[in-house]
């Protein structure tokens, strides 16, 4: 992986040189990147609900690896470097591949409790880019420790569904903490690249991720179905 690194850094330097942005432009392209991902999601769940969850019931196994397939590609291209219009292709990749779960899943529950948990989504993660914007090394030096409390969530999950094991309510809550820190770490990882527009896309994958994820454990517990209604 680092076989052609030095080579290919000091042309990804000029390039970066030459695109460089303010402090300023650079994280309200963030912010406008994070927007635009959430609001082709929003329009997912609004007109796609009924396709993917057909498809899913029609063949769960093919639309669960065909969202592995398309999500895993699209981490893998934006953060390949390869220039902004492939970062941003991999950006979409990951939105579409997280909007058809969204799709499914979402309008099942009350638009009452879908925008709290936005409302309340939108406030820890400003919270968190606040603490990260005042102590960056603090959250940066979090960075194995959360990835391996990530680890170990996923596997207990795994362990979890594959014996049929009620997931308690405490879990999620502490799912959404390990998110709250990587939402602290991956911003202060972003303010520490070169402030270009692909830098600013590529950071915006772990944000738009660590968001999601914050949103769905919130709205999995504390939200109420249509159906109960």
């Amino acid at each position: 992986m680092r076989a052609n690194y030095t080579s290919e850094y000091s042309s990804r330097e000029r390039y970066s040189r030459g695109d460089k942005m303010t402090a300023r432009a650079y994280n309200l392209s963030i912010g406008f990147v994070l927007l635009w991902g959430f609001i082709i999601n929003a329009v997912m769940c609004a007109f796609t609900s009924d396709f993917f969850t057909n498809l899913y019931e029609t063949s769960p196994f093919f639309f669960i690896l065909a969202y592995f397939v398309v999500a895993i590609a699209g981490i893998v291209i934006c953060h390949g470097e390869r220039g902004i219009g492939i970062t941003f292709l991999g950006y979409h990749l990951i939105v579409f591949a997280v909007g058809t779960l969204l799709a499914i899943s979402v309008p099942q529950f009350s638009n009452v409790s879908i925008m709290n948990a936005c409302v309340i989504t939108v406030i820890v993660t400003l919270v968190m880019i606040g603490f990260s914007t005042v102590k960056p090394d603090v959250f940066l030096s979090m960075g194995k420790t959360l990835f391996i409390c990530l680890s170990a969530a996923i596997i207990i999950e795994l362990i979890m569904l594959l014996f049929r094991i009620h997931i308690p309510t405490l879990w999620d809550f502490a799912i959404v903490i390990l998110f709250c820190g990587y939402v602290g770490y991956d911003w202060a990882l972003a303010q520490k690249k070169r402030k270009t527009l692909e830098n600013a896309v590529n950071s915006c994958a772990g944000l738009y991720l660590d968001m999601i994820n914050i949103f769905i454990r919130l709205l999995g517990r504390g939200g109420s179905s249509r159906s109960s209604k």
